[in-house]
């Protein structure tokens, strides 16, 4: 599972907190996205890291995925 969260404050204890109330072992990354870029000159580009984003008198438009989740869980007694 994939999972996005507000930052990796938020990512530590989300993650501590599963380990330790459902005694699981999770293996956690640094989280990313994918940009995708219109330019002003029409070229479409992707960039991995917002640190790479081209001068933004270069960008007509930015792009990032987004879903709607609903997370369910049972409930271990």
């Amino acid at each position: 599972m994939r999972v996005g969260l507000f930052g990796l404050l938020h990512m530590d204890i989300v993650r501590e907190r599963l380990e330790r109330e459902y005694n699981l072992e999770l293996v956690v990354t640094n989280p990313s996205t994918d940009y995708e870029l219109t330019l002003v000159n029409g070229e479409e580009e992707s960039i991995k890291s917002a640190s790479a984003l081209p001068d933004p008198a270069r960008i007509e438009e930015i792009r990032e995925p987004w879903i709607r989740a609903r997370w369910l869980f049972r409930r271990i007694t």
